[in-house]
């Protein structure tokens, strides 16, 4: 994994990101920094924390899994659980990412949301429409 990762400036103009706490859109923007070449990372809420906010003693892992469940309600990340573990992708992570060395980065450990449940309801289509690509469409029985 890289050693951080960019911040687009036009996050600051994101509607969605500018509805957020100032705590949860500190989580958000601080959890780029630790996104895998996939946009993905751990999305247990305690996990979360450990990763992305480990010094901050006032946002706890309460706090942190209403941010995660709000960020999704907006179709920023997506929220899903895999095999008992939760799992966040950021759709937008390789559009936001210019320059992006796919091929030179780890793979990632982390499932794809498409094997996966997504834990907060949002259409197929939304999911689609904010990952800012056409995913091909998982097959009808959901196994590959």
């Amino acid at each position: 994994m890289a050693q951080g990762r960019m911040l687009n400036r036009r996050i600051s103009l994101n509607k969605k990101v500018n509805d957020l706490s100032p705590e949860s859109a500190l989580c958000f923007t601080w959890g780029i920094a630790h996104l895998d070449r996939d946009g993905r990372i751990h999305g247990d809420p305690e996990l979360f924390k450990q990763i992305v906010v480990p010094r901050r003693k006032d946002i706890t892992s309460e706090k942190i899994e209403s941010f995660i469940r709000e960020w999704a309600e907006k179709g920023l990340v997506i929220w899903y659980e895999t095999d008992g573990d939760l799992y966040i992708q950021y759709p937008k992570f390789k559009e936001n990412q210019l320059g992006l060395r796919y091929d030179r980065e780890a793979e990632s450990h982390i499932p794809p949301p498409q094997k996966g449940r997504i834990l907060v309801n949002i259409s197929p289509e939304e999911i689609q429409s904010n990952s800012g690509v056409n995913p091909q469409s998982p097959p009808h029985n959901g196994m590959e």
